[in-house]
């Protein structure tokens, strides 16, 4: 066969092959496309404005999971009796860098959900939670975690019974830590990152207490922007509290936005709801006040990148997280 004879083949399978390609292509942008409509949208009307703090309702149309979620987040967990956070248990060995982790035993007949971000007090230092987790009922699990409590590697509480010493529990939840915190916790992945962020945040929030701990943001003495965060949050709160649709919302500050954050179900956002407001208020609260606001064209935008995340592992050039479990997605944000 000439030349020529072979030129029109090769042609022709070239050319299918670049048709393969863009169909290929076309399906995974629709793909991306596709959990914009599974029901989620921006619910713009329901937006709250409190000086240059914006909150805008993430609402969901979708029907509720054949299959109910029932993960009892952090702050639930350690009220209870049965679930405990300790100083890490070395199992029969001596392991170095023992404040990057803590052990989590869990007695409950609940699975227990544990964000990134999530500060717990107490123990030999207070702490933050590095992962996405969930521990299983009846599990003991060592979990990775960062001080965010310079100045202290001592267990404080007089009150404590002996046992309690001895293991080094944390008797408290704090609050999910702010968006520089588990920007750092993320990016960085280290301690004296983690310290710097902390640090900030303090700094930011005039905040002075006996040991550098990220918790003295609601200390006893209570400052004017203490007292400012507190109306922030209860304002904001109550127009997000038991609304049957919500699954996320997104902030702003001025003409930026702080954060876009997604659950499957609206119990698992109404469980995450004040946490995470209290840690967006922590950043936004002492942000310089700008006569300048961000778009709704341009905050959609914002929440379609993160929404899409729903249908895939990573959105590339995107600055976003998605936590799954068992196929299933629970919580896509972007901070």
């Amino acid at each position: 066969m000439s030349m020529k004879q072979l030129f029109f083949p090769i042609m022709a399978l070239m050319l299918l092959a670049g048709a393969c390609t863009q169909d290929q292509n076309r399906n995974a942008s629709n793909k991306l496309q596709s959990s914009l409509t599974q029901g989620l949208r921006l619910d713009m009307a329901a937006a709250s404005t409190q000086d240059n703090i914006r909150v805008i309702p993430i609402v969901s149309d979708a029907p509720a999971p054949s299959k109910p979620m029932n993960y009892v987040p952090l702050n639930e967990a350690m009220q209870r009796k049965g679930f405990r956070v300790l100083e890490r248990q070395n199992f029969g060995r001596q392991e170095d860098n023992w404040f990057h982790a803590v052990t989590v035993m869990n007695k409950l007949q609940d699975t227990v959900y544990i964000m990134s971000g999530d500060v717990v007090t107490g123990g030999n230092q207070d702490r933050v939670f590095a992962h996405n987790e969930v521990v299983l009922p009846g599990s003991v699990r060592n979990l990775e975690v960062y001080c965010v409590e310079a100045d202290r590697s001592y267990y404080y509480d007089p009150s404590a019974s002996e046992a309690e010493k001895s293991l080094g529990m944390f008797k408290g939840y704090y609050n999910v830590a702010s968006p520089t915190v588990r920007k750092a916790i993320e990016k960085d992945a280290n301690q004296e990152a983690v310290w710097n962020a902390v640090a900030e945040v303090r700094k930011a929030n005039k905040i002075e207490h006996r040991t550098q701990t990220y918790a003295a943001l609601d200390n006893d003495d209570k400052n004017e922007l203490t007292q400012k965060r507190d109306a922030y949050q209860q304002y904001f709160a109550a127009q997000l509290k038991n609304r049957a649709d919500v699954v996320g919302m997104v902030v702003c500050s001025g003409d930026e936005v702080l954060g876009v954050e997604i659950f499957r179900t609206p119990t698992l956002f109404q469980s995450r709801c004040e946490p995470l407001l209290h840690g967006y208020i922590a950043d936004a609260a002492v942000m310089e006040k700008t006569d300048k606001n961000l778009a709704d064209a341009a905050i959609q935008a914002r929440f379609e990148r993160v929404a899409r995340l729903t249908d895939a592992d990573k959105i590339p050039g995107s600055e976003t997280g998605k936590f799954s479990l068992h196929g299933q997605w629970l919580h896509v944000y972007s901070k």
